[in-house]
């Protein structure tokens, strides 16, 4: 790590051990001591910003890249060999980063936890690394307003995003082609792409089936989320921040996340208590005939 960013970073004079304790007071210590970190903040304030904006500049392309189509055929056999949901290449979700109220934003940060935040957007591999991230859209938005208005549901529609093309569920080919799909909640809206649970009690069998093997897969998000505010704890409170500077906290944390997180982590990781990477509330989404076309076949599959 300090190889890759030393050199772009005035602590590059400095001695290793200070780079080291900078990266510790910035997601760590001073979440825990605040009497104490308000003593050493003139010690590291000069260093923390310059820090974690060159984490995010320098690291960004190798352990964040933008997806290929060649990364997504990888991350849709991660989910079909560990998590057995076929044609899935990622799962989705939205978590509320805690801040304090900007300046005359009135209540566009004010989220329905009585709280101010922003919200971060990412999408997860089978792995609970990070694919792809969006930070800092309102806390007031909601999970599927974020992603209605986000590039990256503009790409998946417009199919810009390298996708592969759609494919035969494994030893369905009587099902036809089916399109590769993003798993998600019942925040989120219900598109050709993008899979949700039904809502509702008193299932049927099928549709309960098709429910457990979604929430299967899409669990690895809610774990990569688990794991990320276990590590920086900074996460876990409110940030005293101006946006921008959160926004690229919260960046690099996940890059870091990326950079530490070997597969099986999170199966030796408890939950963290008090969590406060929130989830983001929207009301249920009704999708087309071609999405609910698409999700009847998973349906059918999951079934047979």
């Amino acid at each position: 790590l300090l190889p890759t960013i030393s050199p772009h970073l005035p602590l590059c004079s400095l001695p290793t051990l200070h780079f080291y304790s900078t990266l510790i007071f910035i997601f760590h210590f001073h979440l825990f001591r605040p009497f104490s970190s308000l003593l050493l903040l003139p010690l590291f304030c000069p260093h923390y910003i310059s820090l974690v904006e060159a984490i995010e500049k320098h690291m960004l392309h190798r352990f964040l890249p933008r997806p290929t189509e060649e990364t997504w055929a990888v991350v849709a056999r991660g989910f079909w060999e560990k998590w057995q949901f076929p044609n899935c290449i990622r799962a989705l979700d939205g978590k509320h980063i805690a801040i304090t109220a900007p300046p005359r934003s009135g209540s566009l940060f004010f989220n329905y936890k009585g709280t101010f935040s922003i919200v971060l957007l990412a999408l997860i591999d089978a792995n609970y690394r990070f694919l792809v991230t969006q930070c800092g859209d309102f806390g007031r938005t909601s999970d599927g307003g974020v992603f209605r208005n986000s590039a990256l549901c503009r790409g998946l529609e417009n199919n810009t995003l390298h996708v592969p093309p759609p494919t035969p569920l494994p030893d369905a080919e009587f099902l036809g082609e089916v399109p590769h799909v993003v798993v998600a909640d019942v925040a989120f809206p219900l598109k050709s792409f993008l899979l949700k649970p039904f809502g509702g009690r008193n299932l049927s069998r099928d549709r309960a089936t098709y429910n457990y093997r979604l929430s299967r897969a899409r669990m690895t998000v809610e774990k990569a989320f688990g794991m990320l505010a276990a590590r920086w704890r900074i996460l876990l409170r409110t940030i005293h921040m101006s946006v921008e500077k959160v926004d690229t906290l919260v960046v690099a944390a996940c890059i870091l996340h990326n950079f530490l997180t070997r597969p099986g982590d999170a199966e030796c990781r408890l939950p963290c208590e008090g969590e406060n990477l929130q989830s983001v509330n929207d009301h249920p989404n009704r999708g087309g005939q071609e999405a609910f076309a698409v999700r009847d076949k998973f349906v059918r599959y999951f079934a047979a």
